[in-house]
């Protein structure tokens, strides 16, 4: 499944779609069509990650630190490029978030197989994380409000959305700025950097080095770095989609 839906009602070719959904805001997940017409089909599934990233804007130069955001954990984060064997060494060892999103179905031309993509929903961040980023992932803390996001037959939209609200009880920490790549898969990745070294005084990612806007672009597919609600885009997964 693709990360960014590409609305069932678009025509043209996939490179043609610029808008960039990825995340979605709860505030207005009903007034966009983008993202009503998928919300009204029943189209709401769950994202299972380990955590995900943000980048805090340091105030003192024009560089951003990325942070990892996670559950209380007591094992170290998972490292492989392998994601079925992700999926067995996971299996009730790790605790994964589960974030709420919708998927919609993309038919492109005749003979093409559909493409799935999915948006994550946003909320305004917990008190607990405001520091870091002004948004964050619709999370889903219990299995009841697992089922009530996903029961699109017995629980109506609007009482499905009033599940979701803002997660305080997360643990963060600093990484490695080269995490500002997209294509970087280094096992330091989700390695704790001291806190000293995520201050203003450390020295910018070196010059040419990709922004954080860029892991938003799908491959082989040109987006613009704001969502199909304005915003820009902060959230990167951590190894598990």
């Amino acid at each position: 499944m693709r990360f960014g839906l590409i609305p069932s009602w678009h025509r043209g070719e996939e490179s043609g779609m610029h808008l960039s959904t990825t995340n979605c805001r709860w505030e207005g997940i009903l007034e966009k069509k983008t993202f009503t017409t998928p919300l009204k089909k029943g189209r709401r599934c769950v994202v299972l990650c380990e955590g995900y990233y943000d980048w805090k804007k340091l105030e003192k130069s024009k560089t951003k630190q990325p942070y990892i955001i996670y559950t209380a954990k007591e094992k170290p984060f998972l490292q492989s490029e392998n994601k079925d064997e992700l999926l067995t060494k996971s299996a009730g060892k790790v605790s994964l978030l589960k974030l709420a999103a919708i998927f919609d179905v993309w038919r492109p031309s005749e003979g093409e197989p559909d493409v799935y993509g999915f948006s994550i929903i946003t909320v305004a961040a917990a008190k607990s994380l405001i520091w870091i980023h002004d948004r964050m992932p619709a999370i889903l803390l219990s299995e009841e409000e697992v089922s009530q996001w996903l029961d699109f037959e017995k629980v109506p939209a609007e009482d499905a959305l009033n599940v979701i609200h803002p997660v305080e009880d997360l643990k963060w920490h600093p990484v490695t700025r080269a995490m500002g790549n997209a294509g970087y898969k280094n096992p330091d990745a989700s390695k704790p950097i001291p806190l000293e070294e995520a201050e203003d005084k450390v020295k910018p990612l070196p010059k040419g080095q990709m922004t954080m806007a860029s892991f938003l672009r799908a491959p082989g597919t040109k987006r613009s770095s704001t969502g199909a609600d304005g915003q820009s885009s902060p959230l990167k997964l951590a190894k598990r989609e």
